[in-house]
């Protein structure tokens, strides 16, 4: 959600993509953006990734609730890394995958020269703030001339993500 009070995460409920409740900002306190709901409840709590604004460096945060609506245990779980091509900022875009070995979470790092590339990060199936792992390297990078230039230069941006038959596609803006 976005107004003059800044950018926050809200809900909404459809039941035929034609009429939509608005069920209102879900983390009202703090600017925050690029939240995904993980596909399944864990431990029976809902499961969400997202990014404070305010809190720098601009990282991935996990916060769990009972009803989708009020949310608690926030804490950071992923930050850029220093040296590396997601040192300035990162967030997820893909809701988090579920494999034999963890949720594989697609997700975008930003360096210093505003470049957006791809990654990829591993956490724990059942206790979801551990961070297994990180592919040391971008998974995709801008190189069609439709995301070399545009509104924003130099953006590859994941917004879904699905396996089909061990094969995983994702789903990008540029």
């Amino acid at each position: 959600a976005y107004s003059h009070e800044g950018v926050r995460v809200a809900l909404a409920s459809t039941a035929n993509f034609i009429r939509w409740e608005r069920l209102g900002v879900i983390l009202p306190d703090i600017n925050n953006k690029d939240a995904v709901l993980f596909p399944e409840k864990i431990e029976g709590k809902y499961v969400m990734f997202h990014r404070p604004m305010d809190e720098k460096p601009l990282s991935i945060w996990i916060a769990y609730s009972d009803d989708l609506l009020h949310w608690y245990g926030q804490k950071k779980v992923m930050s850029p890394q220093k040296d590396n091509w997601d040192n300035a900022t990162i967030g997820a875009g893909c809701p988090p995958l579920k494999t034999e070995k963890g949720w594989l979470l697609m997700y975008h790092g930003v360096d210093e020269s505003s470049t957006y590339r791809l990654g990829a990060a591993l956490f724990d199936l059942k206790t979801p703030s551990l961070l297994i792992r990180r592919h040391p390297e971008p998974i995709l990078v801008p190189e069609k001339n439709y995301e070399l230039r545009g509104e924003v230069n130099q953006v590859v941006f994941g917004c879904g993500a699905c396996e089909v038959k061990g094969t995983y596609f994702i789903y990008y803006g540029g």
